[in-house]
C-alpha cells in the first residue's frame, strides 16, 4: 500500500520476514520515517538498505500502524493536499 500523506511517503508491506503482527514500512527518505514514529507506538529503529528501492524500512506492529494510519485521517484540515505538504515539507 502507498500512502501519501502531508508528513512524508510510504510503502507499507507484509514481508516474509515480519512477524505475524507486523508489517514493514518503507520510505526512501529518512525523515519521512523520523516524522512517521511519533505517531506508531511500536516502531522499530529505522534500517537503511542502499542496494533496495527504498532505502529506509522500519517495523511496526499492524494494529498500530493502522491505528497511525486512522489518526492521519483525524488530523486532515486543509483544503489543498499539495500546499499542505508544501508547508508541511518545504
Amino acid at each position: 500500500m502507498w500512502i501519501f500523506t502531508p508528513i512524508g511517503f510510504f510503502s507499507v508491506v507484509k514481508t516474509e520476514h515480519d512477524a505475524e503482527d507486523e508489517v514493514t514500512i518503507r520510505a526512501r527518505v529518512r525523515a519521512d520515517l523520523e516524522a512517521l514514529k511519533p505517531y506508531v507506538a511500536s516502531m522499530s529503529e529505522i534500517r537503511e538498505d542502499r542496494n533496495a528501492d527504498y532505502w529506509y524500512r522500519a517495523t511496526a506492529k499492524h494494529e498500530d500502524f493502522a491505528e497511525a494510519a486512522a489518526q492521519l485521517v483525524r488530523d486532515i484540515d486543509y483544503s489543498n493536499f499539495k500546499n499542505q505538504v508544501a508547508a508541511k515539507q518545504g
